[in-house]
């Protein structure tokens, strides 16, 4: 049997932590963000004004194509802790954690999850297996004990499952089934990390299992696969050795009896083993997890035992369980790994993976999934327990077809905040797209027509975006997003191209906590200009820049303090006069007076903001006014402002616009709400009724709201439009028609956003 000599297979622990460390911010953005710096900062001091010359280096960003799209989760009463597919009762088999119970899930055509009782094990258990589907016991199930000291096999007889509870000499930690002794029966194989070797039980003819030989002593195993490897008719063994961090293939000879062993040494830690399945020409392809450098391993494999590495696949975190799959059915294997942030997918693609995974930020704590076709459809998809959540998780295929209906809710990232809604391929229908902040990526969702959306495309982005906001539609239609990175201190500028198929990705620095005010395209030389609004800590005021667009990669910053008070508590900018000219609203404080002034900075050109002009004070002892936003909250045609105010006061403070961007000098109170920040509040008409409305998301009501608007500056008590729960953004938009307004959500916790169509509607 031949040996890989070690030179050709070992890689040591710091080399492969530093290759870890290096492409984890390559993919995430920790070292990405970094590389994005300004290549030169020149500070010049002209009058008040301070300018920054910012180089930012831009990024070509290839679009990682879609693998799973709609979303279906069922809440359970239990912390699932296994997960196994079925050849009988239903798709998908869970274990309950403490009531010893195991219950069976399908998907129904009305796109939903249906849970089925299918029997109570007489004692707890830690894990559990199912019979293979060539097994003649395909309606069969073993179930490790809590203790690892029995197994309780349940065998489906006479329209009822039946349990044996068969004692072990060696407590285990894991268990297994697998054809050890090629008699083609299953058997069951029980391993772990705290014993040695294996222990077997030997299936019989008639089925039962009597005690078998104790398989490879010397070794302490973290898990294994049986394959037929050289068509022999035999089976061989892949075993991790987690004490000597190897991967060991161990032949078959026959009768339970295998071969010296050739032995691969692995970059850290073995997790979990996933074997492919074996090619005509007798190989396939090996993915080891190993956790503590955050990568899974993989490997090309041949009948005659040569084991070559083919690559590592690196993770933000700590990657579980893993599965080979043909997601997009290309005929190239695709990998699937779960971690505790989200389930990640690497596309194939003639004969090789890509680097940079597709999150699913789908559940915060994946105890174990199966890829599967769910729906019937002849396309693979995923389902996964969430211990954390005590959740089943289904998605389906991007490129789902038959009979079920999938829901409106759709699969995305991991840490997903922020939302904006633009057409990206110019097919003339509402696109979606999401900020990631946990996976820090961009993901995109096209609309297929008639509101359903295609799975997302994810961008890689700096290090934890937050906010997306699009540019002023003024100037035309414009693929480039703005994202705000408040961890790293930077504004992120996205160039979507229009088929979205690859962007083009750079950062700005700016002042702590960035956020995006305002943004355009100047419509002579198509250059950005962006209005970014970040926080002083000495002063606690709120300040404002410029940047201005000199090249592709470079932008011209200017402070814009002149004529502007020190301490600033909220800001926005706007064309109020309607005359193409910029002014920007903002309120400050007086702590001697207790009063808070709206104020209006008029500009000569640009964003000079030179001549400032109070237009109302007003009662506020506590400083409540944290943010102001602008918009048509009545029938005429002037912009009005909008105040939220924070506890104690807890109110909307409305001041309406007149002609040449004044304001009347006095504020209309909408009280007792109390919104998730200022991008969960849109004003704006939901109802078609022609007056504006108010829609937020209120933090106290536990809701998302409305309070639609009468006309002549009313607004009706708000009602709630549906449970708020994990919701961090919200958009409104017609997904089917113009006409009609729909309400899109975004779930952090889940990693999803949801569509309800129509729901204004009164």
């Amino acid at each position: 049997m031949k040996r890989l000599p070690p030179e050709e297979t070992s890689v040591s622990r710091d080399d492969c932590r530093r290759q870890s460390r290096f492409a984890l911010s390559e993919f995430s953005g920790f070292g990405f963000a970094e590389r994005l710096e300004s290549l030169a900062q020149v500070r010049l001091a002209r009058n008040l004004l301070c300018l920054h010359l910012l180089c930012t280096t831009a990024t070509y960003t290839q679009r990682t194509a879609s693998a799973f799209g709609p979303m279906i989760d069922l809440s359970l009463g239990y912390a699932p802790i296994g997960l196994v597919r079925s050849a009988v009762a239903a798709n998908v088999v869970a274990l309950a954690q403490e009531s010893a119970c195991v219950y069976s899930y399908s998907v129904g055509n009305d796109g939903a999850l249906e849970q089925k009782e299918l029997f109570t094990l007489s004692q707890p258990a830690r894990e559990l297996a199912c019979a293979p589907a060539w097994a003649k016991q395909p309606d069969e199930f073993a179930f490790l004990s809590r203790d690892g000291g029995s197994v309780m096999v349940m065998r489906y007889r006479d329209s009822t499952f039946k349990e044996e509870t068969l004692e072990l000499q060696t407590a285990s930690q894991r268990l297994a089934y697998g054809d050890f002794n090629s008699d083609r029966r299953s058997d069951l194989l029980f391993f772990g990390k705290k014993r040695a070797g294996i222990s077997t039980l030997v299936r019989q003819k008639d089925g039962s299992f009597s005690a078998g030989p104790l398989l490879f002593p010397d070794l302490s195993i973290s898990d294994l696969q049986c394959t037929d490897l050289n068509g022999d008719g035999i089976t061989d063994i892949y075993v991790l050795n987690w004490l000597s961090n190897q991967l060991g293939l161990y032949y078959g000879i026959g009768r339970g009896v295998f071969s010296e062993q050739v032995e691969v040494q692995l970059p850290g830690e073995p997790g979990d083993i996933a074997l492919s399945p074996v090619s005509r020409q007798r190989t396939c392809q090996i993915a080891v997890s190993v956790p503590e450098l955050k990568l899974v391993a993989t490997f090309n494999c041949n009948s005659t035992g040569e084991i070559d590495p083919s690559g590592n696949l690196l993770l933000p975190a700590a990657p579980s369980h893993v599965h080979f799959t043909d997601i997009n059915g290309d005929k190239d294997l695709d990998i699937v790994v779960a971690t505790e942030q989200a389930i990640y997918v690497f596309l194939g693609k003639e004969g090789t993976l890509a680097s940079t995974p597709i999150p699913f930020g789908v559940g915060s704590g994946v105890e174990s999934f199966e890829v599967l076709d769910l729906d019937g459809d002849g396309k693979t998809d995923l389902v996964a327990i969430d211990r954390l959540g005590k959740r089943v998780i289904a998605c389906g295929n991007t490129n789902w077809s038959g009979s079920v209906h999938w829901p409106s809710t759709y699969g995305v990232g991991a840490g997903a905040k922020g939302l904006a809604v633009l057409d990206v391929d110019q097919n003339g229908l509402l696109d979606v797209v999401v900020t990631n902040s946990v996976s820090s990526t961009l993901s995109v969702l096209l609309n297929r027509g008639n509101g359903v959306l295609q799975g997302q495309m994810a961008f890689a982005l700096p290090e934890r975006p937050v906010t997306v906001k699009t540019l002023d539609p003024v100037f035309g239609r414009d693929n480039t997003l703005l994202t705000s990175h408040a961890s790293i201190d930077k504004i992120g500028i996205v160039t979507i191209d229009d088929n979205a198929v690859s962007a083009n990705t750079s950062a700005i620095p700016t002042g702590p906590n960035p956020y995006v005010v305002y943004a355009r395209r100047d419509s002579i030389l198509g250059r950005l200009e962006i209005l970014a609004r970040y926080g002083n800590p000495k002063t606690g005021s709120l300040s404002l820049s410029l940047f201005q667009q000199i090249s592709r990669g470079h932008f011209l910053e200017k402070t814009l303090r002149a004529s502007l008070p020190e301490r600033i508590m909220a800001l926005t900018v706007d064309d109020y006069s309607s005359s193409g000219k910029y002014e920007m609203a903002f309120v400050t404080h007086d702590k001697v007076s207790k009063q808070s002034t709206v104020s209006i900075a008029f500009a000569t050109q640009g964003f000079d903001f030179k001549s400032v002009k109070p237009v109302l004070s007003f009662s506020d002892s506590s400083a409540t006014t944290y943010a102001i936003l602008s918009g048509y909250a009545d029938e005429d045609p002037y912009k009005d402002l909008l105040l939220l105010m924070s506890p104690p006061r807890n109110a909307f403070g409305i001041v309406y616009g007149r002609a040449g961007g004044f304001f009347r000098d006095s504020i209309e109170l909408i009280r007792n709400v109390q919104p998730l920040n200022e991008d969960a509040v849109l004003l704006r008409d939901v109802d078609g009724d022609g007056h504006a409305d108010l829609t937020w998301i209120d933090v106290s009501k536990h809701a998302v709201v409305t309070a639609y608007g009468r006309g002549k500056r009313r607004f009706d008590a708000p009602v709630a439009i549906c449970p708020a729960g994990r919701i961090t953004a919200i958009q409104i938009a017609g997904m089917k028609s113009p006409e009609i307004q729909d309400l899109i959500l975004v779930n952090g916790a889940k990693g999803s956003i949801t569509i309800m169509f129509n729901p204004f509607a009164r």
